[in-house]
């Protein structure tokens, strides 16, 4: 039986528009009095009223999909109508009237009459095997060929959309159109720059996309030629726009204006270039760029979310990359079609780019079965979908209606890809960057060979290979990973009544049962429980719960905040809860709370830098499944005494009993402990030159070894730190001046100086403190080690940025130390007179007794 297809009113709208300029005589434009079409005309074909008419016209005029000529009436006519039968792009597509309209056309369609061959490339270009290309991307695709052959050098553009919609392949096929319609040569350069590589340092990124010349800025030792010299009479793809300063989109207004721009350095010499400017953005880019930089893209293409797409384009998406994967590994693969319907309608929160990435992961595991059981053919079953695609299992029924239509003839039966198809046309819509490596089928094979032969039970073998196929594709896809691409609050909200989330929350807020920074897996597992309960009551609710009374004495805070829920709940949702659930609520409570004050030692990581310590917390606590690490992270421009409250905000907050144990980044923060100690009592210990792996152990042992204390702790962390420490490789030590580090741990210096200084040069930093460390340790009679070195090299390089931006640290204790170390702080002061000339600042004294408690306790005579 057919399926009759009913159209909505903005799509008959759109059909009759398209029939209406198809009637018209291009060849006699030029005499009509009047051209195109106003609402009442559509609206009497349609038997529309008038105004919802005009609605739809103007909601299709807005989607960039007609001409709209100002006036009364006003006047619309089909965009990709009137293209193809003039044979020209409208840049343009609202006019001020019809002699503005028809102007438009003498002026634009003598030079944009684009030779034949060039109007049929359009029909079968880059774009038009692009999956949604005569759908989802139909709009985009237009203004994209728009911009490109838009006279006399094309139009900048602007493409949006969230992570994983492919904005990088859309400009790179942009590119690739402009050479099959023979815009560009062959050699046309097309130029990628993402913004966000240098987004810490404004100097450096617009060094590399404009150039600078010599002794423009500190390092520049030699004229160098930027991005927008190599894209010369090409396109300069820049992404991520909105981590380009203001100072770089007002820097890109020259070149858009008038084709010049100059380098970093220059006051009076210009550069001309003709640059087309494709950018992308995230973001909204109302708010993520200067207005002035927005008025002057007039191309603004939004590409559309995976789930913006029609359900057989996501098919057609499915299919491909199923495909592709078929001719990576040379064998056929068939999959279950109820596992299709599964990925046609499970949540991707990062879009075409997740959904290629996990179908990658689906072929990586049924692989590993094709080669252990040695089949005719990959087979690809529900069994191996993750649990997040699984979920596509519970809309199948809200879109069955939609399936059984749509797709009632080729999803009944299993689908096999035949790996010698190739379709060489075809190139789908996709992120590039997250793509598999071709040979990765051939490391599992290798992989399953070596174990076998090893004589591994099969069991371990198939753990350890699953294991790698996860840990290869979390590497892969943390690139395109969404903010809340883990269970939050929103996704609990799709399962639970928000009102029931809300509930807890407020209650659990105000009761401070857990604390402020509680475990949030106590809201989602109340709210689950809760929700349950409101089912059972509309069910009919059995008793199953008799020992109410015995649960109140005894954990009466508990009890009151059960209590609290049920009032709460009975009042929103109209229903009664029995006295006897209140027993399993407190009981529930209780349990959390349990494991909430269980006795261990805190663990906070502070160091310098907008996301280091978070990240290295973050590490721990994953790999730990817990959240007992806490990352507080150090700006270069936060205040030291601001950072050190909250340090003691955190201790505070999270002691247990136990003590709390900081591990920093460097020395300057070693003295962090000893003063929280003085002031709140609580035992606080610090270990310095904090790594990942550090933070992972502490964080093991504080969690699992219950009689640990946090001296023992401490020690045993700076035993592992110095282990980790002293197994690195050390190669031959090279001469320079005095004492020169070997090669390997100074580049393992300049590295990290590079990644925390915001403007200063590292390298001669690093010199010009090496040398200072050398002769103030002459002067004290200290050995220098490697710790020392690093201590004093960091903390003296982040001093400078310091004093340079006028912050400075503060020291309680500055003038009794300065009392009574008058010699020691008098012979650093005087050797780094020599920095204060050099950079013509004073070094406040808070920072010569920071200094000074580096060397303190290594100083032979203090």
């Amino acid at each position: 039986m057919d399926h009759q297809v009913v159209l909505k009113r903005e799509e008959k709208v759109y059909l009759q528009l398209e029939t209406l300029t198809c009637q018209i005589d291009e060849q006699s434009i030029g005499q009509q009095r009047q051209i195109g079409y106003d609402a009442t005309t559509i609206g009497q074909c349609l038997h529309i009223s008038r105004a919802n008419t005009s609605k739809e016209l103007n909601e299709l005029f807005k989607e960039n999909k007609l001409l709209k000529i100002k006036g009364k009436p006003v006047y619309y006519l089909h965009k990709g109508i009137m293209e193809q039968k003039l044979g020209m792009v409208f840049a343009d597509n609202t006019f001020d009237d019809m002699s503005a309209f028809k102007d438009y056309l003498l002026h634009n369609q003598n030079k944009n009459n684009f030779p034949k061959e060039v109007i049929q490339e359009q029909n079968n270009s880059v774009f038009s095997s692009y999956i949604g290309a005569d759908g989802s991307l139909k709009t985009q695709i237009e203004q994209a060929k728009a911009a490109i052959l838009y006279p006399p050098n094309g139009l900048h553009t602007l493409i949006t959309g969230s992570t994983g919609v492919g904005k990088t392949t859309f400009a790179e096929a942009m590119y690739k159109y402009g050479i099959e319609t023979k815009i560009f040569k062959e050699d046309t350069p097309f130029v990628i720059f993402n913004c966000a590589d240098y987004t810490d340092n404004a100097q450096l990124l617009l060094s590399h996309l404009f150039g600078h010349v010599k002794g423009a800025f500190t390092g520049a030792d030699k004229n160098k030629e930027g991005l927008v010299s190599r894209a010369n009479q090409g396109i300069l793809f820049l992404d991520e726009i909105h981590r380009l300063p203001p100072e770089g989109q007002e820097m890109l207004f020259l070149i858009m204006d008038k084709g010049i721009y100059r380098k970093l350095g220059e006051t009076d010499l210009y550069h001309t270039v003709n640059v087309r400017i494709i950018a992308a953005t995230t973001e909204d880019p109302n708010t993520a760029v200067l207005s002035t930089f927005l008025r002057r893209i007039p191309v603004i293409i939004k590409m559309p979310d995976l789930s913006e797409f029609t359900l057989q384009e996501r098919q057609d998406f499915i299919y491909e990359f199923f495909s592709v994967e078929a001719q990576r590994i040379g064998t056929s693969i068939k999959v279950n079609h109820e596992l299709i319907r599964i990925l046609m309608l499970y949540e991707c929160n990062a879009n075409i780019g997740q959904l290629k990435s996990n179908i990658q992961l689906i072929c990586a595991k049924a692989f590993l079965e094709y080669i252990r059981f040695k089949q005719d053919m990959i087979i690809v079953k529900l069994s191996q979908l993750s649990s997040n695609m699984k979920d596509g299992i519970f809309k199948i029924s809200e879109y069955r209606k939609n399936m059984t239509q749509n797709f009632n003839n080729t999803l009944v039966t299993d689908i096999v890809f035949d790996c010698s198809q190739t379709d060489q046309d075809k190139e789908p819509l996709v992120l590039q960057d997250n793509s598999l490596s071709d040979n990765f089928y051939k490391i599992i094979e290798k992989s399953w060979e070596k174990r076998v032969n090893s004589n591994l039970p099969e069991n371990q073998i198939l753990q350890e290979l699953n294991n790698q196929i996860d840990n290869y594709f979390d590497t892969l896809f943390s690139k395109i990973k969404t903010k809340n691409f883990y269970y939050t609050k929103d996704v609990i909200a799709k399962i639970v009544d928000v009102k029931i989330i809300d509930i807890i929350e407020r209650v659990l807020n105000e009761s401070k049962l857990f604390g402020t920074d509680y475990n949030k897996k106590i809201l989602y597992g109340l709210a689950l429980h809760i929700n349950a309960l409101i089912i059972r009551l509309h069910n009919g609710y059995e008793n199953y719960i008799d020992n109410q009374h015995k649960t109140q004495p005894k954990h009466k805070e508990e009890f009151q905040v059960a209590t609290k829920l049920r009032s709460e709940l009975e009042t929103e949702f109209y229903i009664k809860i029995p006295d006897d659930e209140i027993a399993y609520l407190t009981m529930f409570l209780y349990a959390f709370r349990e494991v909430g004050v269980r006795k261990n030692i805190g663990v906070i990581v502070v160091a310098h830098g907008d996301n280091t310590a978070t990240g290295m917390a973050k590490v721990a606590n994953q790999l730990l499944d817990t959240e007992h690490a806490y990352g507080i992270d150090m700006p270069l421009t936060a205040n030291i005494k601001d950072i050190y409250e909250k340090v003691k905000e955190k201790v505070k907050e999270i002691n247990r009993g136990k003590g709390v144990l900081l591990l920093v980044d460097m020395g300057s923060l070693l003295s962090f402990a000893q003063m929280i100690t003085e002031e709140t009592g609580i035992k606080t210990s610090t270990i310095d030159m904090v790594s990942t792996p550090i933070v992972i152990e502490a964080t093991r042992k504080s969690l699992f070894l219950a009689d640990l204390d946090i001296e023992d702790l401490t020690a045993d962390i700076q035993k592992i730190r110095s282990e980790e420490y002293n197994n690195r490789d050390t190669p031959a030590i090279i001469e320079f001046n005095h004492n020169k580090m070997n090669d390997y741990f100074q580049d393992n210096i300049l590295r990290i100086l590079d990644e925390t200084l915001s403007f200063l040069d590292s390298r001669k930093i690093y010199h010009m403190f090496d040398q200072v460390l050398t002769e103030i340790a002459d002067g004290l009679e200290v050995e220098i080690d490697d710790c020392l070195r690093i201590k004093f090299i960091f903390h003296c390089a982040c001093m400078i940025e310091r004093v340079l931006r006028n912050i400075s640290l503060e020291y309680d204790k500055t003038d009794a130390i300065l009392e009574t170390n008058m010699d020691m702080i008098s012979l650093i002061k005087v050797k780094l007179s020599k920095v204060e000339e050099f950079f013509e600042i004073c070094i406040p004294d808070t920072e010569y007794v920071f200094i000074f408690n580096i060397f303190k306790t290594l100083a032979k005579h203090i």
